[in-house]
């Protein structure tokens, strides 16, 4: 019996302790990091489940079984890129990228923009297909955490002061 070395194998096993290494790095966070700053810990193991998820796509890996029932595709689009809005715009206090007048949350924008290229390539890979409507529901999800990420923020601003 011998050892599966195939590429998706060890695409499994690479993002599988990716993921281990990230949730210690956002447990070690939640533990020992600063008050009002421990939740901005878990953007880390949020990005590796991320990426992970998307290797796993990328290899024909994920158990599509679970997303049979209609739009639950776009849902888990939505949570899973809006969680990594709201634990980012937790780590970065809330900061925000100005353009005039206008001012937009750069968690929203980093991981927006980090959507966008991916859904782009996967229209370059014969295991994916770019939709229009994966990025919408990503950027619906990512608004509502930006703006549920704020309230957080307001809040521990308020019980510090």
């Amino acid at each position: 019996m011998g050892c599966d070395t195939s590429p998706g194998m060890l695409a499994l096993l690479l993002g599988a302790a990716g993921l281990a290494v990230a949730a210690a790095i956002g447990i070690h966070g939640l533990l020992t990091g600063r008050a009002g700053r421990r939740l901005g810990w878990l953007f880390w193991p949020m990005l590796a489940l991320v990426g992970f998820i998307t290797e796993l796509a990328y290899f024909q890996l994920l158990p599509l079984g679970l997303l049979r029932l209609p739009g639950t595709d776009k849902v888990v689009h939505g949570v899973l890129f809006g969680a990594m809005v709201f634990f980012l715009d937790q780590w970065l206090r809330g900061r925000d990228l100005r353009l005039g007048r206008l001012r937009l949350p750069l968690a929203l924008l980093v991981i927006l923009t980090a959507a966008g290229i991916e859904e782009a390539f996967q229209s370059l890979s014969p295991a994916r297909s770019a939709d229009l409507l994966d990025l919408l529901s990503d950027l619906a999800g990512m608004v509502l955490a930006a703006w549920l990420s704020r309230r957080v923020l307001r809040h521990q601003r308020g019980a510090d002061g």
